[in-house]
């Protein structure tokens, strides 16, 4: 009966702390989606996941089965699946005796992040031949340049003397230069 109760009581907690993003199965199964962190006022970046847990007999001195197994979840690769599963299991250990589910959840949004970035530099390691990985990268990156706002160029124009008028002819050497240099026709 206690475990009855300290379920439930454990229940109400998540609810009121998850709102939207708790769901009560049964009486002994509840799923949690697991929102990424982000800044305060932003939209969280990247997958949410759906994590279900299963409140064996005896829990909180048995630690809750975990499903990762929702079909929301299959943007997650395998591997990081069970490293989650892993890693969720040994924090549970170390938890045993006390209410554990919301300290996991914490943990799962902690470190799922990371977990996916490190898989993807893996995917990316194993694509690249064994040459590559040996060599940085030597591309020649190449430079932009920074392209500037009306008003950075009528400051620029303004400093330059670009606003004055140009006096009579100053551009005229290059155009008598240009006619020097082009063929004599004759008057016909």
């Amino acid at each position: 009966m206690e475990d009855e109760d300290a379920v439930e009581e454990e229940c109400m907690a998540l609810e009121a702390i998850f709102m939207g993003n708790f769901a009560r199965l049964d009486d002994r199964r509840i799923r949690i989606i697991i929102e990424p962190p982000s800044d305060e006022g932003e939209q969280p970046q990247g997958m949410s996941l759906y994590l279900e847990l299963s409140f064996p007999d005896g829990y909180p001195a048995v630690a809750p089965v975990y499903d990762l197994s929702n079909t929301n979840n299959v943007a997650f690769s395998n591997s990081v699946r069970s490293r989650l599963l892993t890693g969720l299991t040994q924090q549970a250990e170390e938890l045993l005796g006390e209410q554990m589910v919301y300290n996991l959840v914490e943990w799962v949004r902690d470190t799922l992040p990371n977990i996916v970035q490190e898989e993807q530099d893996s995917e990316v390691h194993k694509t690249l031949d064994p040459e590559e990985r040996a060599q940085p990268s030597t591309k020649p990156e190449k430079e932009r340049k920074e392209k500037m706002t009306k008003a950075q160029k009528r400051r620029y124009y303004d400093k330059y003397g670009a606003v004055e008028e140009k006096p009579r002819g100053w551009n005229w050497v290059d155009i008598i230069s240009h006619l020097s240099k082009r063929p004599m026709q004759a008057d016909t």
